[in-house]
């Protein structure tokens, strides 16, 4: 989708962002003639150098599975054990302090965050690495659009073509935002609005 007009643009990105934080808003996202929420379905990348690959979202939701996990049937038992031992290390080392304490915030969550618990990428191009960010996230999240903002301002015509490719072939969907045009790639559904906010 190529927005030429700074106006229409910067009112569509403000809409879309504002959604996929939560508020109301004009655009709607649906599936099967049936909406769904932005706030689940949608995820604006903007940021490609440097692209963050393990972001916060990314590293909480990975310390919450691992957390779940901790606490499973084949794990609670060692789980428990290593929580004991962590409080009964920390009362040892206040033994000479001159108050009581108590650990309550003790978590197996709290302790995998601690730890700097973070996915690695394992492309060896930048390109690459937004494609398999967008698989992770697929992964952890659920199906969901990806919005790519000017990402064709920070990659060449013949990688974003690769990219558009590789995405299409990993079933990802896809929406590449830009707000000047670019030569059309194989297979690409072009929607343009340009400057007098003519459509074509």
């Amino acid at each position: 989708m190529v927005i030429e007009n700074q106006d229409c643009f910067r009112a569509f990105m403000k809409d879309l962002a504002s959604q996929a934080l939560g508020a109301d808003g004009d655009a709607v996202l649906s599936k099967d003639n049936k909406p769904i929420q932005m706030q689940k379905g949608v995820e604006i990348l903007s940021e490609f150098a440097p692209f963050c690959f393990s972001s916060k979202v990314i590293q909480n939701k990975i310390a919450s599975l691992l957390a779940k996990q901790a606490m499973d049937e084949d794990h609670w038992l060692r789980s428990g054990k290593i929580i004991s031992m962590i409080e009964n290390y920390i009362g040892e080392l206040a033994i000479d302090l001159p108050c009581e304490i108590d650990c309550t915030k003790l978590s197996f969550e709290g302790l995998i965050k601690s730890a700097g618990v973070a996915a690695q990428c394992t492309a060896d191009d930048p390109i690459g690495e937004v494609l398999e960010y967008m698989e992770l996230s697929r992964a952890l999240f659920g199906n969901r659009l990806f919005v790519t903002v000017n990402m064709r301002s920070w990659f060449g015509d013949g990688a974003i073509a690769l990219f558009a490719r590789d995405a299409a072939a990993k079933k990802l969907d896809l929406l590449m935002l830009e707000n000047s045009d670019h030569p059309r790639f194989a297979n690409e559904k072009r929607l343009t609005i340009d400057s007098d906010l003519c459509e074509f």
